[in-house]
């Protein structure tokens, strides 16, 4: 069957059944090996435009719904390696052997296993895997089993979901055949080319194995947490990484008035390396409900995939095993527990101890000895150390000491000193700010290279502002405001060059608020700076208190200074303690004073208008759609241009003249209300198709345009149910989009949200009262503005309450109301394009 696509035919043959020729050529070979097999067909190259292979990878990511995916394509670097033998000798390298002799534990005696799983614990472990996870050696993705296991399989659904339930508490028992472990547990290997040279190997293990992982990790996180507490702040640690990084910071701002030596603790390709034998017995030892699962895992070797070549893996922790970083950090907790220094904080192989250069000095050398015990050796070239409350003559006695016994080991200065990514002085900020804003403008580049619309999407979702969310949660950084600036110019440029418009100051400022505020939720630097960093240390710092010693507790300068700034910005009083370690509570004030500036400095009604209705909690909840082709909510360049424009009161075009007569501004506004744009129709059409889908997702038949609902005048309502949708009468339905900016409606718009739309409802409903002796009726109103009237938001979240209770799905709701918002921006788009003069087309020119 391998040769099948070599088989061709002559036009001589004249084949009348191609699966009968197939057949009979097949069979004649089988028969025969001798027949030589017919030459493939010569290919022919077809020219084709030259067009990035990156972007259209990390559009197809986004079109699935892998944003992470697709983010790490846009921001990535590096490339795939080839399969060739320079490659595996690279992987071979990166995968060693066990060192002998070897000292695996026996199983236990009383067959100890962890309390069996159940269908919902399964159910949430699937529900984690984000979307476009890859599957493993057999394929298996995990979006297959959210399809499989959703709510709309019925009884079917209900016995697969019982049946893998039973698998995995067959698995989490050690009950895998020995000779099935290998592939079970083994993984598919993909070589990655770093920018900076070197392999980075990716493996992909079974879906199957990492979900029992998953299970097994939430029933074992409480416990986990409570046995590495407080010193390991990797595993089950809200916030660790920051705590951390506080902690470390508090440690070396202080005014020492003794010599203290600050080290960074660094482990060689520590995952891959650390002895599985010791890690047996350690999960043995601690965590024997476990042991049988994490036993057939790791005592015996499994199978990495490299194209055709196996390579087994015989040490360290499986790569993208969600239990790796728990077994890991069991093994080191040991050597961590022994430490007794003033500070003495892990993330996962990344510590940081702090003391006197004596005490330093006799803890590095015991984390070395232990270390190499369990597998681990230090990796001199990485260790860093820093002295403090010292000369320079004593800093460099300090060194030198420290030198002696790592050589290679690098010195922390205040222009360099960081920790996990966060910089520890304000000296630190500077480089790192500097380098964040070059990554920035740098991939600001590539995203102008795909659609406007998943641009925006991936530079608001993670490479603007959350991808610098961690410094600012860390770091003090309001201290550089300058830098801060430089920044948000930055990002500014990006976004300007995404939307293709010119940004005015308002119009900047108005982008920065939240979505639910009427911005764009591109939040800038310098007004979150203050709120990341208080929220963080004060929900950090009880966790924080524990690491420090007693005599730092209270002295971080910083968090005075920053309390001060924040109420120099307006707000006169500081959050209730309660609620200081949410970002929200330091937010919301300065939300409030930014969204009155703006309507205060409101120009024109229509401005006043616009950000009224704005601030409705689901006129801009079309920007968090998914920007997906497949599903109709991907926006060209042109309309979501114009989309933006609108929301944030830019000019949209040049002025001009409308074929109706009128004139039409450069906002574009009379085209929202002008009786002649052909937007409207289209727009009022796919809306109701929109929610016609919807209640036929909810079990709902229904139909369009019904008969025998028409009023005097002829008009008709838009649909109805063909079932009872209440009280045992069916239901008809009437759609419309009033402008919030038409001349009619712009003396309530400006002092009332949603005016337009529920003058509209009434409307309907003085229009359509005859028909309430027998069916119920429903106005569903909407503004160019996205603010909805009341009754049909109502209407609308009850058809989604229903699609959830159908299909399972829980944000059917929030998609049902993003669809129906991108479907009124089209029509926005389209009314104000109709606006513009006619002229002939390009192939109405030239016969091309």
């Amino acid at each position: 069957m391998l040769y099948l696509n070599n088989l061709v035919f002559q036009k001589s043959e004249q084949v009348k059944n191609l699966t009968t020729w197939v057949k009979t050529r097949t069979s004649e070979w089988e028969n025969n090996f001798s027949i030589p097999l017919p030459h493939p067909p010569r290919q022919f190259s077809q020219r084709s435009p030259q067009i990035d292979s990156t972007v259209k990878k990390v559009e197809a990511k986004l079109a699935d719904g892998d944003i992470r995916g697709a983010i790490r394509l846009a921001c990535s670097d590096d490339t795939i390696a080839p399969n060739d033998d320079d490659t595996l000798s690279v992987l071979r390298e990166k995968h060693p052997v066990h060192p002998e002799p070897t000292n695996y534990p026996q199983p236990l005696a009383d067959d100890s296993v962890i309390e069996a799983v159940h269908v919902p614990e399964v159910a949430k472990a699937v529900s984690t895997f984000p979307p476009g996870s890859a599957g493993g050696l057999d394929g298996l993705r995990p979006q297959i089993l959210k399809d499989l296991l959703s709510c709309n399989q019925g009884e079917t659904g209900e016995h697969l979901a019982q049946a893998i339930t039973d698998f995995f508490n067959h698995v989490i028992a050690g009950k895998v055949p020995a000779k099935l472990c290998p592939i079970l547990y083994g993984a598919s290997l993909t070589a990655l080319r770093k920018k900076t040279g070197g392999i980075r190997p990716i493996a992909v293990g079974n879906t199957w194995r990492r979900l029992a992982a998953k299970v097994i990790l939430a029933k074992i996180t409480p416990q986990l947490i409570d046995h590495f507490s407080p010193h390991q702040l990797g595993v089950g640690i809200k916030g660790g990484a920051e705590t951390g990084a506080h902690a470390a910071r508090v440690y070396y701002n202080y005014p020492h008035h003794t010599p203290k030596a600050f080290l960074k603790i660094d482990f060689r390709n520590a995952f891959n390396e650390v002895r599985r034998d010791t890690l047996l017995h350690t999960v043995r030892d601690n965590f024997p409900s476990i042991f049988p699962f994490v036993s057939q895992c790791y005592a015996n070797p499994s199978s990495l995939f490299f194209g055709t070549t196996s390579l087994p893996s015989l040490l360290g922790c499986h790569q993208g095993d969600p239990l790796g970083p728990s077994l890991f950090s069991l093994v080191i907790h040991p050597i961590i527990k022994t430490l007794d220094t003033e500070l003495n904080a892990w993330y996962l192989d990344d510590g940081t101890i702090a003391d006197t250069p004596e005490t330093v000095l006799a803890a590095l050398e015991k984390v070395s000895r232990m270390g190499e015990e369990v597998g681990l050796y230090l990796n001199h070239n990485k260790y860093e150390v820093g002295v403090l409350g010292a000369d320079d003559d004593t800093i460099t006695q300090i060194f030198q000491e420290f030198q002696n016994f790592a050589p290679g080991i690098q010195l922390i200065t205040r222009e360099n000193a960081t920790l996990l990514g966060s910089p520890l002085t304000n000296e630190a900020m500077e480089a790192v700010l500097a380098a964040k804003t070059e990554q920035l403008a740098t991939f600001s580049k590539r995203l102008k290279k795909i659609s406007a619309h998943s641009a925006f999407f991936l530079l608001r979702a993670s490479i603007s502002i959350p991808r610098l969310i961690y410094f600012l949660r860390c770091s003090p950084s309001w201290r550089k405001m300058e830098a801060l600036a430089l920044y948000d110019a930055t990002l500014k440029d990006a976004l300007e060059g995404i939307l293709n418009c010119s940004l005015s100051e308002a119009a900047w400022m108005q982008s920065s608020l939240p979505v639910k505020e009427g911005g764009l939720g591109v939040r800038h630097a310098e007004d979150v700076a203050i709120p990341c960093f208080l929220s963080s240390v004060y929900s950090t710092q009880p966790l924080m208190e524990q690491i420090l010693p007693v005599y730092l507790h209270g002295s971080d300068a910083a968090i005075a200074e920053g309390e001060e700034r924040w109420t120099s910005l307006g707000p006169t009083n500081l959050p209730p303690n309660t609620v200081r370690g949410l970002q929200t509570a330091w937010e919301r004030p300065i939300i409030d004073i930014t969204v009155s500036h703006l309507v205060v400095a409101a120009a024109t009604s229509e401005d006043t208008a616009r950000l009224c209705a704005l601030r409705d909690k689901y006129a801009g909840i079309w920007l968090n759609a998914l920007p997906s082709p497949q599903i109709g909510t991907l926006l060209s360049n042109e309309a979501f241009r114009i989309a933006i424009s609108l929301r944030l009161g830019c000019d949209v075009c040049q002025p001009h003249t409308c074929p109706c007569g009128a004139q039409v501004s450069s906002r574009g506004y009379h085209g929202l209300s002008c009786r002649r744009s052909a937007g409207r129709w289209s727009r009022h059409a796919a809306a109701n198709d929109v929610i016609a889908r919807a209640l036929r997702s909810a079990d709902v038949p229904c139909i369009l345009e019904p008969p025998g609902c028409s009023h005097q005048d002829g008009k008709h309502p838009d649909g109805m149910t063909l079932v009872p949708w209440a009280r045992g009468r069916s239901l008809v339905w009437d759609f419309t989009c009033a402008d919030t900016f038409a001349p009619s409606y712009l003396p309530e718009t400006v002092r009332h949200q949603g005016a337009a739309a529920t003058k509209a409802e009434d409307r309907k409903k003085k229009l359509y009262a005859f028909l309430l002796d027998r069916l119920i009726f429903m106005p569903v109103a909407i503004e160019t503005t996205g603010t909805w009237g009341q009754e049909g938001l109502s209407f609308i979240k009850e058809i989604g309450q229903r699609i959830a209770t159908a299909t399972g799905e829980p944000r059917s709701t929030t998609f049902l109301l993003q669809r129906l918002g991108i479907t009124v921006q089209r029509g926005n788009v389209a009314s104000i394009l109709g606006t513009l003069p006619p002229g002939k087309k390009f192939n109405e020119v030239y016969y091309i």
